[in-house]
């Protein structure tokens, strides 16, 4: 039976990334309180304007590519969901800036149509701007603006757009250069038209591959295997493994300081691409194929998991192996023994408890590897045998 994946964890291991740290940010001045950041250059590229609680927020989002969970009771929520999107347009963050807009857009009420339809217009939000004033709907949010004050100057255009939309039906009309007033609703209004936002698809793992393992830039150390060298960046290496974690900023740390190298033995070249790969993305293609070549592949890639104590790439390496047991699983065997993989082995047991499997098996140059690399499997083969 193959063994229980393991579920992804590049968020989780992403969101606890402290080491390494090599910029400090700070956020805030003026009339609000200076706050300080600490964060990668690797991972992304402040000054005052932003909110120090949206800070914190696209920083979290940038390492785990989760955005906060907005409580709709609270209050408070429309205000930082606004504030965040305006650090999300600033920084160029697409999809945390549309998640925002489609959190304001389920939150049109009398209390947030002032700021938002500011902020909806001056950061270029034209879902946003939709929900507020959606064809022939809705007059209880435009009576609710109306009772307000007044709108902002920043609200000129808006305001002007708004009545041009609402004077056609007769709902609506301009007393001075930023109110409107409108009709009163009736007691029972039509609720706001729900407008759906297009989200644009998780993006985290694909700015690791480009962004960081595949153009090297702010890689800041090397490693040397087979002949090949790999750039990549500790901090990241140290946030998905506790070996690396350990070798990087222990005993390699000044060897490996200022451009220097760390020779890796004992792992295939190609074998170390795809454990760099997973690291950075939590997906490994090299496993995708049925041939011999990819059972190959996940034997050297399951041995380099295990030494960097990957413990989900070892399972899917694992599993990939159990789905493909074999006469050529003699060495297979060997490897499950070797790298405690419980489940691996009993596949393999099981294939070779029948008479005519073993004996196919005994035939091929892994059985005499798996004989003098784990003669303690041959005795409890033999031993199942004789008990049958």
């Amino acid at each position: 039976m193959p063994p229980a994946a393991a579920a992804p964890d590049l968020q989780s291991q992403m969101s606890a990334l402290f080491l390494g740290a090599d910029v400090t940010l700070q956020v805030g001045g003026g009339e609000t309180e200076t706050t300080t950041f600490v964060a990668h250059r690797c991972v992304h590229v402040v000054d005052d304007g932003i909110d120090a609680r949206a800070f914190e927020a696209l920083l979290r989002f940038i390492y785990t590519d989760a955005p906060p969970e907005l409580d709709e009771e609270d209050d408070d929520a429309s205000s930082m969901a606004r504030d965040l999107l305006v650090a999300a347009d600033r920084y160029n963050v697409e999809r945390l800036k549309m998640t925002c807009q489609n959190e304001l857009c389920k939150r049109i009420d009398a209390n947030t149509i002032d700021p938002t339809m500011a902020l909806a217009e001056k950061h270029h939000c034209s879902s946003l701007k939709k929900a507020y004033y959606p064809n022939g709907s809705s007059n209880v949010v435009m009576y609710a603006a109306a009772a307000s004050p007044s709108l902002s100057s920043s609200n000129l255009q808006i305001t002007a757009t708004l009545r041009r939309r609402w004077e056609r039906s007769g709902s609506a009309f301009l007393i001075a250069p930023a109110i409107l007033i409108m009709k009163e609703p009736s007691a029972v209004a039509d609720p706001p038209a729900v407008v759906d936002v297009a989200m644009p698809l998780p993006e985290l793992n694909r700015d690791m591959e480009a962004a960081l393992l595949q153009s090297e830039e702010g890689a800041d150390v090397t490693f040397e295997v087979g002949g090949e060298s790999f750039a990549a960046h500790r901090c990241v290496l140290a946030a998905r493994s506790s070996v690396f974690r350990a070798e990087l900023f222990g005993a390699m740390k000044e060897s490996t300081a200022g451009g220097g190298k760390a020779r890796v033995d004992g792992v295939e070249a190609r074998a170390y691409r795809a454990l760099l790969h997973f690291i950075f993305t939590d997906a490994v293609p090299e496993l995708d194929g049925k041939d011999q070549e990819t059972s190959s592949m996940a034997q050297h890639l399951l041995v380099a998991a295990d030494r960097y104590n990957l413990e989900r790439l070892k399972l899917i390496c694992e599993d990939k192996l159990c789905k493909r047991i074999d006469v050529s699983s003699a060495v297979t065997l060997a490897l499950a023994e070797q790298h405690r993989c419980p489940s691996l082995k009993k596949a393999c047991m099981d294939f070779l408890y029948s008479p005519g499997n073993l004996k196919a098996v005994e035939a091929t140059d892994g059985f005499e590897h798996l004989a003098t690399s784990c003669p303690v499997i041959l005795r409890e083969l033999i031993a199942k045998l004789v008990a049958l």
